[in-house]
């Protein structure tokens, strides 16, 4: 087995467990700011805003900075979206947008001005409507979507600048393509335990003690 191979499996099962505890809020901690760390405790949020991040860092800002607004506007509509009403089912479509950009940033090709507004209207509404807390009302409840829509647009920000910033010659080009590449196997990986069959964890009941005496 490869280094990389090694290190995203490793990736995947980290992020695999979190699933189901990832739309609670931290205990201790002000809802504004429970809300900024949500999509780093979501294994799709964090690979879709990474994967979208690094093909958008590949094209530059300055040519899709139409596009980036519409981010920001997609999530905010998701936000209220979820703010409405609790979704549920998001995660499999976050991960196989998530899948599919991590593949076209492995590409790297450039691709036509309408697929990246789709692709980041698309998945910003999926990350809104996913960043709903179902234990949180009210005020608390809005200010952590706040929050969540301040830390899902940072994270994707600092991702989109860091590969524009390290894009710039043949080799970090390389390196940007081999993350994607990591991302995609990530949103598979993650994919696949998510539809993995459940096995039967119960013990072996032990005998009745009417069938030992007739043994």
């Amino acid at each position: 087995m490869t280094p990389a191979v090694r290190r995203t499996l490793a990736l995947a099962l980290c992020l695999g467990p979190g699933a189901a505890w990832a739309h609670a809020p931290i205990k201790g901690i002000d809802d504004f700011y429970n809300g900024i760390l949500h999509p780093l405790f979501v294994p799709a949020h964090m690979i879709a805003l990474i994967t979208l991040g690094l093909l958008f860092g590949q094209q530059g800002a300055q040519k899709l900075q139409y596009a980036i607004l519409g981010f920001l506007v997609s999530i905010v509509a998701g936000l209220i979206a979820s703010g409405l009403y609790t979704p549920s089912g998001m995660e499999v479509p976050l991960l196989l947008g998530a899948m599919t950009v991590g593949l076209l940033v492995t590409l790297d090709h450039p691709l036509p001005t309408w697929l990246y507004w789709g692709l980041a209207l698309l998945l910003g509404l999926l990350l809104g409507v996913d960043s709903s807390f179902e234990t949180l009302r009210g005020s608390a409840r809005a200010a952590a979507l706040f929050g969540s829509g301040v830390g899902l647009y940072l994270l994707f920000l600092y991702v989109l600048v860091l590969a524009e910033r390290f894009g710039k010659r043949q080799w970090q080009r390389i390196g940007l393509r081999i993350l994607g590449s990591w991302a995609a196997a990530s949103a598979f990986i993650v994919l696949s335990l998510l539809f993995a069959p459940q096995k039967d964890n119960q013990l072996p009941q032990p005998p009745a003690v009417s069938q030992l005496s007739d043994s």
